[in-house]
C-alpha cells in the first residue's frame, strides 16, 4: 500500500498528467507531455518487448535443430542453405537471391521562419534550418525457396516472416552519378540537396540460414513445408544470423527493455511532480519502482510457465510422431514386400518359360534363325527401390526418436533448474523418460511428463 506522503505525491502527479493531456498543444507543457509519455507508454512497451525477447530466447535455446528429412508438423527449428532453381535478381546489387528489399533516400535542407513569444511577452521571429533524409523509393520481393541440409530440403514460404537479411548494397551519390536517376525516381523532394543514399538487403541464394517456424503438410505431395501459421503467438523467423547470435541478442534485450521502461517510469514521475515535496516524491519513486518490478516479475513468470507448458506439449507431440513413423513403417513394409515378391515370381516364371522353349526340339531352330525379343528384366531395379524405401522408413523412425530424445533432454534440464523448477513442481511436471528399446526390441511406454 502507498503511504500517506506517497498518496499525496501520486495525486499531484496524476493531476499534472491530466493537465498535460488537456493542454498538449501548449509549448509551456512540453516537459509535462514528455513526462506522460515516459510515465505510461515506455514502461508498458518495455515490459511487452522484454517478454517477447525472453520468449524468443527460450525458443531458440530450448527447441532442438531438426534435420530436413525429420521435419514434422508443428513448431520447428532448422539450419540450412537457401536454394532456388530460378532465384530472383535484386534491384540494386543484381545478386541472385530469394528475398530482397531496397530503399532510396534523398537528402533535403529547408529554411523556415517561425514566431515565438519571449519571456517578456514580446512576439519575435527566428529562422530555423532543418535537414534530413526522405525515402523517395522502396520495394521488396521474395519467392518460396528450399532450405537444404545434408539430409534433404524443405519448402519455405517467407510471406509473413520476420526476416533478418544481410546488406548487399550501400552507396551515397550525387546528381552526376549514373546511379542517381538510373535506379532512383526522376523527381526531387522539396529542398533537395541532390544527394541520394541507396541501400539494399537480401537473402542471397546459397546463404546459410537459421529458421524458426511452423511446419505443415504440403498439399501437392507427401512432404513438409514451413509457412506463416494462423496463430499470432507463433514465431516465424528467417535469419542470416547464427543461433548463438540470436540467443545472445534476445537475452540482453529481455533485460534492457524492462530496465529502460522502469527508468522511463521514474523519469516521467519526476517531470510530472511539479510542487511535490522531495520526501513524498522519494517515497512515491520507491514504491512505483517496487510495483513495476512486481509487474515485470509476474509477466516474466507467466512467460516461463507458458514456455514450460509448450515444452511439455512438444515432448508429447514428438512421442506421438515416433508412433506415427512406426505405424507408417509397419504398413509400408508388407506392401512393398508383396509387390516385390509378385514381380520376382513373374520374372522367374518368364525365365523358366523361355528356357523350356529353348530346350524344345521344335522351337530350337526358330530361336537360332532370328533374334530373340527377350523382355527386359527389372527385378534388380524393383529390389533397389524396395531397399531405398526401407532405408528411408528407418531413417524417419531414427530421426523421430532422436528428435524426441533431444526434446526430452531439454525438458528434463528445464524441470531441474531454477526458476523453471518452481513452475514444474506447481504444475506437477516430471522429467520425461528417454526413448529406449527393451531387450526384445519393443518401444518403451509413452513418457509421463
Amino acid at each position: 500500500m502507498l503511504s500517506d506522503s506517497a498518496l499525496l505525491a501520486w495525486d499531484a502527479v496524476w493531476r499534472n498528467a491530466g493537465f498535460a493531456l488537456s493542454a498538449a498543444e501548449s509549448a509551456d507543457t512540453l516537459f509535462v507531455v514528455l513526462g506522460v509519455l515516459l510515465w505510461v507508454g515506455l514502461p508498458v512497451a518495455g515490459v511487452w518487448f522484454g517478454v517477447k525477447a525472453m520468449r524468443l530466447r527460450r525458443l531458440v535455446r530450448e527447441l532442438p535443430t531438426c534435420k530436413a528429412k525429420g521435419v514434422f508438423v508443428g513448431q520447428v527449428e532448422m539450419k540450412g542453405d537457401a536454394v532456388s532453381e530460378v532465384p530472383l535478381a535484386s534491384f540494386l546489387a543484381d545478386v541472385s537471391c530469394v528475398w530482397y528489399e531496397y530503399s532510396v533516400e534523398e537528402h533535403w535542407r529547408r529554411v523556415r521562419v517561425e514566431t515565438y513569444t519571449d519571456s517578456k511577452g514580446n512576439v519575435r521571429t527566428r529562422t530555423r534550418v532543418d535537414t534530413g533524409w526522405e525515402t523517395v523509393a522502396s520495394d521488396k520481393a521474395w519467392q518460396s525457396f528450399f532450405l537444404q541440409d545434408d539430409t534433404g530440403a524443405v519448402l519455405v514460404h517467407p510471406a509473413g516472416a520476420k526476416v533478418e537479411p544481410v546488406q548487399v548494397f550501400s552507396r551515397q551519390c550525387s546528381m552526376g552519378d549514373p546511379l542517381y536517376y538510373g535506379k532512383g525516381p526522376s523527381g526531387s523532394v522539396s529542398g533537395s540537396t541532390h544527394e541520394r543514399r541507396f541501400t539494399e538487403r537480401a537473402i542471397p541464394a546459397g546463404q546459410r540460414l537459421y529458421l524458426l517456424g511452423t511446419a505443415r503438410e504440403r498439399k501437392d505431395c507427401a512432404a513438409a513445408e514451413v509457412a506463416k501459421a494462423g496463430f499470432a503467438e507463433d514465431v516465424f523467423l528467417i535469419s542470416c544470423r547464427s543461433e548463438d547470435e540470436i540467443a545472445r541478442s534476445s537475452g540482453w534485450k529481455s533485460w534492457l527493455y524492462p530496465v529502460g521502461g522502469g527508468c522511463a517510469l521514474l523519469l516521467g514521475t519526476v517531470l510530472l511532480a511539479d510542487g511535490v515535496p522531495p520526501g513524498a516524491l522519494k517515497a512515491l519513486l520507491v514504491q512505483l519502482a517496487a510495483y513495476f518490478m512486481l509487474a515485470w516479475l509476474c509477466a516474466a513468470g507467466w512467460t516461463m510457465y507458458a514456455g514450460m507448458v509448450r515444452m511439455r506439449n512438444r515432448v508429447q507431440a514428438a512421442w506421438a510422431m515416433i508412433e506415427v513413423q512406426l505405424q507408417r513403417r509397419h504398413s509400408l513394409v508388407p506392401d512393398l514386400v508383396r509387390v516385390v515378391e509378385g514381380y520376382a515370381a513373374y520374372e522367374r516364371q518368364l525365365q523358366e518359360d523361355v528356357a523350356l522353349l529353348r530346350a524344345g526340339q521344335a522351337g530350337a531352330a526358330a530361336f537360332r534363325m532370328r533374334a530373340e525379343a527377350f523382355p527386359e528384366l527389372k527385378a534388380d531395379a524393383v529390389f533397389a527401390e524396395l531397399s531405398r524405401r526401407l532405408v528411408d522408413a528407418e531413417d524417419r523412425v531414427a530421426l523421430a526418436r532422436e528428435y524426441f530424445n533431444t526434446l526430452a533432454g531439454h525438458f528434463n534440464a528445464a524441470v531441474s533448474r531454477f526458476p523453471d523448477v518452481l513452475f514444474a513442481r506447481v504444475c506437477g511436471m516430471k522429467a520425461a523418460a528417454l526413448w529406449r528399446p527393451d531387450d526384445a526390441g519393443a518401444v518403451a511406454r509413452p513418457p509421463q511428463v
